[in-house]
């Protein structure tokens, strides 16, 4: 598949970013992947492997470049994260994270910490990050993401047609928090759409007309 994208991005001459997903666990705790999940696991070594024919995929490309994705803190462990993210010290990392209260809750069961929180704590979170969704977050977790230099990677339409929350906006932004916006499920694919809906979702969360 990254040898396609990266033919697809030699033909368009668009600039790519090619960031290899790491998921090798069905929830929090290292517990075991389901059967729908085995065709897409990977273990660390594997992930290598993989992570090294993407960068042979976009030596000839001009405007490429490889990070990682380690999928989220269900589908990596601790030890995972860190030798996932240390493969890629220079470029950018995604994340998936507190997209659902039941993923929240589920990570303070396991770890006695939320989502964000346990990662601000256990990871060395800076502008290369994009926190995606990061939708339920307290005060001090929306702050201290901000002053990390994390972006927020949101996903609107997903996020409304789920029924998974709102982000905390208004509060991530006055402390210097930079956010992006991208399609996630793929109900509608509009970069228009998706920011009139981070708008609405905005003032219907603060009940402010402008």
């Amino acid at each position: 598949m990254a040898e396609r994208i990266a033919a697809a991005a030699a033909e368009t001459g668009i600039g790519l970013t090619l960031l290899p997903v790491f998921y090798a666990h069905s929830s929090f705790g290292g517990a075991a992947p389901n059967e729908a999940q085995r065709r897409f696991i990977n273990d660390v070594q594997r992930f290598g492997r993989l992570l090294e024919k993407s960068r042979e995929s976009v030596r000839s490309l001009d405007q490429a470049v490889v990070g990682v994705a380690p999928h989220s803190l269900r589908a990596a462990t601790p030890e995972e994260l860190d030798a996932v993210t240390a493969m890629a010290p220079d470029g950018p990392i995604h994340i998936h994270i507190a997209e659902q209260t039941k993923e929240v809750e589920d990570c303070i069961a396991w770890s006695g910490a939320r989502p964000v929180e346990f990662l601000l704590d256990h990871a060395k979170v800076d502008r290369r990050w994009c926190l995606i969704h990061a939708t339920h977050m307290t005060e001090a977790e929306t702050v201290r993401m901000a002053r990390s230099g994390a972006i927020a990677g949101l996903c609107p339409i997903t996020e409304a047609n789920l029924g998974d929350g709102t982000f905390t906006a208004p509060l991530f932004v006055e402390h210097g928090g930079r956010f992006g916006v991208g399609s996630d499920s793929n109900v509608l694919i509009g970069l228009p759409d998706e920011l009139r809906q981070l708008e609405y979702s905005q003032r219907l969360a603060h009940r402010a007309r402008n």
